[in-house]
């Protein structure tokens, strides 16, 4: 998690993921953007790496068709963040582990315990486990959270629960980890 001084640019994100058929997902990239400054940033498109050596340029898929035209405009969620959604279906190859990724550059400015925040780049990552026996049917976590939240600047603990459920049945843990970051 990161302590946050709120300024235009990407504030957060996801990725997720379900099985369709085969070895055939449908994933989702979910990220968190600043709205109503002159630092907007507004990613029409965005692009995703799949973990096997291809990736895609994904159009945004949520909110009314208007200035990203063929893409759709993404929706506020409050007057400073927007919700943007892409969505696409990828075939991987057959069995094995697939670390799928995004990064952009634009984080937010003003994080106070990333340096130089805004010339840092902000990478989501989601592990996906195709398996050699059984089923490849293997769906990620959801979470009934948004990944928007703020830290305490103070020297007292911070709690934040994602509200994670996986409907695979699979067990979940959480860890804390350094960001991102292939300097």
């Amino acid at each position: 998690f990161s302590v946050l001084n709120i300024k235009a640019g990407y504030h957060a994100g996801n990725i997720t993921y379900s099985w369709l058929y085969g070895y055939t997902y449908q994933i989702k990239l979910t990220t968190f953007t600043g709205v109503g400054s002159s630092l907007l940033i507004d990613p029409c498109e965005d692009t995703l790496c799949f973990g096997d050596g291809t990736g895609a340029v994904l159009l945004r898929s949520n909110g009314p068709i208007g200035g990203c035209a063929p893409a759709h405009d993404g929706v506020p969620i409050n007057p400073n963040i927007k919700l943007n959604e892409y969505v696409t279906t990828h075939t991987y190859p057959g069995p094995g582990n697939y670390t799928i990724c995004f990064e952009a550059r634009n984080r937010n400015a003003g994080i106070n315990n990333i340096p130089n925040s805004v010339n840092q780049l902000f990478s989501l990552e989601s592990f996906l486990v195709i398996p050699t026996f059984g089923s490849a049917k293997n769906t990620s976590s959801v979470f009934g959270n948004l990944p928007l939240d703020y830290g305490c600047l103070t020297n007292s603990c911070y709690f934040y629960n994602p509200s994670a459920t996986d409907l695979d049945g699979d067990s979940l843990s959480y860890e804390v980890l350094a960001c991102l970051n292939p300097g």
